[in-house]
C-alpha cells in the first residue's frame, strides 16, 4: 500500500490527462472499497444486533409463558373455589328446604287442631308465613343462579299483575304504615278499578319477586308521607311497569344501578335487589331501566311481553293500596285472586307423570300461591306435604299426595 501511494504521488506531480484519469479511478475504487468496509461493518453490527433482540424477546417470550401457566393454574382454582362455593350453597339451599317445611307443616296443623286464642293464632301465622317467605325465597334464589348461568329454562303464562301487586302492598304494609307512605297504583295514568286487569307473559314467582324488590326500594327511598306510584300501561304488545318515587338515585351508584352489589346509604342493603330484577326481566324476554333526578324523582321502568284481555272492568271503586291493613281486606278478594288456579293442578299432574323436577316445583309454588288465601290448613299441610316430596323427588309418594290433595279440593271451596 506504501509503494502504491509513492506512485500516485509522484503521478501526481506530471502532467499526464492519461495519468490523471488513471488516478482518479484508483481513488475512486479505494474510496468504494472504504464505503464497502464500513457497510459489512455497519451490517455486522445490525445483525449482533438483530441476533441480540432475539435472544431477548425469547428471553420474554419464555418469561410470558410460564406467566400464562401460572395465571390459568391461579384461574382453574379460582374457577373450582368458586364453583365449589356454589356447590356448597346449592346443597344448602336444598338442605335448608326441610327444616322450613316441618316449619310451616307444624305451624299449620297447630293453626288447624290447637286450641288458640286470637294472639297465639295471630303468632303462629306470622311463623308460617316467614317460613313460606323463606322458602319461597331459596326457591328463588335456585333461579337466579340458573340465571346467571344462562341456562334457566322459562316457562311463560299469562299472569295478572294486578292480584302480585295486592299481595307486594299486603306484604310491606309495616314498611307503608311505619313511614305513613301511600302506595297507589294506576293505569295509564288512571287510577285502577276494581276489576281490572293487566296480564303478562311470564312466570309469577319471577314477577313478584321483581317487582317487590322493585317497589320495596321505592318505599324506601321516598320520604316519610311520600307516594309511590306504580302505573300500569300497553304499548305495540309490550307490558309498561313505571314505578315513580320522589327521591333520586344518588350520583354514585346511577352508572352501577343495576349492577351486582351496587348499594349506598342502607345499612342492611345487599345491592342484589336491582341487580335480580334485571335478571328477571331479561329472563322473562323484557328489559329494564332507570330514569333519576333531582327535580323529578326516579322512575323505574321495566317492558314485558304483554297479552291483550278482552275483559273490561266494571266497577268504579278505586282500589288504594295505600290503605291500612285493617281497612286494605273490604277490597274485593275474588277480583285480586291469582288467575288460572286449574292450569296448575293440569301442569303439576303432567309434572309428576313425567318426573320433571322444575315444572313439578312451578306448578305447586303457584298452586300455593292460588290457594293461600282462601284455602283450608288442612289443603295448606298437604300442599307442603306434597312438595317436600317433589323436592325429594319421590315420585310415587308425590302423586298419591296429589291424589289426596284433589280429594280435599273438591270437598272445599278453596279454588274456584
Amino acid at each position: 500500500m506504501r509503494d502504491l501511494h509513492s506512485l500516485l504521488v509522484e503521478c501526481a506531480n506530471q502532467s499526464n490527462p492519461l495519468i490523471d484519469r488513471l488516478l482518479v479511478l484508483v481513488l475512486e475504487q479505494q474510496a468504494e472499497l472504504a464505503e464497502k468496509r464500513i457497510s459489512d461493518n455497519l451490517m455486522t453490527e445490525l445483525i449482533r444486533q438483530l441476533v441480540e433482540s432475539e435472544r431477548q424477546l425469547n428471553d420474554h417470550k419464555e418469561h410470558l409463558i410460564q406467566a400464562k401457566e401460572i395465571l390459568e393454574i391461579q384461574n382453574r382454582k379460582l374457577i373450582e373455589s368458586d364453583q365449589l362455593k356454589q356447590d356448597v350453597e346449592l346443597i344448602t339451599r336444598h338442605d335448608m328446604k326441610s327444616p322450613l317445611n316441618g316449619l310451616i307443616g307444624y305451624s299449620d296443623i297447630l293453626l288447624e287442631e290447637a286450641i288458640l286464642d286470637a294472639d297465639q293464632k295471630a303468632h303462629v301465622q306470622k311463623i308460617r308465613k316467614a317460613g313460606v317467605t323463606i322458602l319461597h325465597m331459596i326457591n328463588l334464589s335456585l333461579g337466579l343462579y340458573r340465571m346467571e348461568q344462562g341456562v334457566y329454562q322459562l316457562e311463560p303464562k299469562e299472569i295478572d299483575l294486578i292480584p302480585i301487586i295486592y299481595n307486594i302492598n299486603h306484604d310491606l304494609q309495616v314498611l307503608i304504615a311505619g313511614n305513613r307512605l301511600t302506595l297507589r297504583v294506576t293505569m295509564q295514568g288512571v287510577p285502577l278499578i276494581k276489576g281490572g286487569l293487566f296480564r303478562v307473559r311470564g312466570e309469577e314467582v319471577l314477577c313478584y319477586s321483581m317487582l317487590a324488590n322493585l317497589i320495596k326500594n321505592a318505599l324506601e327511598a321516598s320520604p316519610e308521607k311520600g307516594i309511590v306510584t306504580v302505573d300500569l300501561s300497553k304499548e305495540a304488545g309490550t307490558a309498561i311497569i313505571t314505578i315513580h318515587n320522589s327521591g333520586a338515585v344518588p350520583e354514585k351508584i346511577r352508572d352501577s344501578f343495576f349492577e351486582k352489589y351496587s348499594s349506598f346509604g342502607k345499612l342492611s342493603g345487599t345491592g342484589l335487589g336491582t341487580y335480580s330484577a334485571k335478571l328477571i326481566s331479561e329472563a322473562q324476554g323484557g328489559s329494564i331501566r332507570m330514569i333519576t333526578s333531582e327535580e323529578h324523582g326516579t322512575q323505574i321502568i321495566v317492558h314485558m311481553p304483554a297479552v291483550e284481555s278482552v275483559e273490561s272492568p266494571t266497577l268504579s271503586d278505586p282500589v288504594s293500596v295505600g290503605l291500612p291493613a285493617t281497612l286494605k281486606h273490604t277490597v274485593d278478594m275474588d277480583s285480586l285472586s291469582q288467575t288460572e288456579p286449574p292450569r296448575h293442578m293440569e301442569v303439576l299432574q303432567l309434572a309428576l307423570k313425567n318426573r320433571h323436577l322444575e315444572q313439578a316445583m312451578k306448578a305447586i309454588i303457584g298452586l300455593r300461591s292460588s290457594a293461600s288465601e282462601v284455602g283450608s290448613a288442612r289443603i295448606s299441610s298437604q300442599m307442603l306435604r306434597l312438595q317436600g316430596k317433589i323436592e325429594m323427588e319421590e315420585w310415587d309418594d308425590a302423586q298419591t299426595a296429589c291424589e289426596k290433595l284433589v280429594t280435599l279440593l273438591k270437598n272445599v271451596t278453596a279454588i274456584k
